[in-house]
């Protein structure tokens, strides 16, 4: 709706070919949007400072959303993006709690998901950021199970700077065994959220590209 008051053309149904696509993760930290042009590469990435969000009010989650769509509103697509923020170092802490080979074939396929988006997974670097993923199932019924997985992004001391969950239903018992393309579509969504969330980290350590709370600066 703030898109809509600022004269832009803005839905929340199916983009249409030529559609600029706004999505955006909740953190700890804040809000981090990212714009895709209709072409699917990167156009801008946003920030919001709003520590808290997850567990924010109403009122401040529409606050938040209001000061992103006026950084969208300003931001001038015709120009070339500023370079990016250098991401930090990230390696994986756990995989806790899924049957099966699943922490393996999690770990294999996470792996590889932030390979192709350019992210290598650091070794014991004490400096980098931790991911954890945490899985539950639920009781079987009628056939079928709840799978919830929880994947966090910690700063080296532990402290969670935020979350991405995915829950889906599956046949009861698919997953006691092998894993097998089910690791891969998982962790390619845990991945995308995790880096929205490198990102937020990123452009908020970056000088000059901090967005404080009343504000938002774009940022690549």
């Amino acid at each position: 709706a703030r898109l809509v008051d600022d004269d832009i053309l803005a839905s929340t149904r199916s983009p249409a070919a030529q559609s600029y696509i706004l999505s955006s993760v909740a953190t700890d930290a804040g809000l981090a949007a990212t714009l895709l042009r209709p072409d699917g590469l990167v156009a801008r990435h946003f920030v919001v400072a709003a520590p808290g969000l997850p567990t924010a009010t109403a009122e401040d989650l529409a606050a938040a959303a209001r000061r992103l769509a006026d950084a969208v509103a300003r931001s001038d697509l015709d120009a070339p993006p500023p370079p990016p923020a250098p991401r930090p170092p990230v390696r994986l802490v756990a995989v806790t709690g899924a049957p099966g080979d699943g922490a393996r074939s999690l770990a294999a396929a996470l792996a590889q998901a932030l390979a192709v988006r350019g992210v290598a997974l650091a070794g014991a670097d004490p400096a980098a950021l931790g991911i954890v993923v945490a899985v539950a199932l639920g009781p079987d019924i009628g056939g079928r199970q709840r799978v919830t997985m929880n994947w966090t992004l910690t700063d080296p001391s532990g402290t969670v700077l935020g979350q991405v969950s995915q829950a889906n239903d599956v046949p009861a018992g698919s997953l006691d065994r092998a894993w097998g393309a089910t690791a891969a579509a998982a962790a390619a969504g845990g991945a995308a959220g995790l880096l929205a969330l490198l990102d937020a980290v990123a452009e908020q350590a970056a000088p000059g590209q901090v967005a404080q709370p009343g504000s938002a600066e774009p940022g690549r």
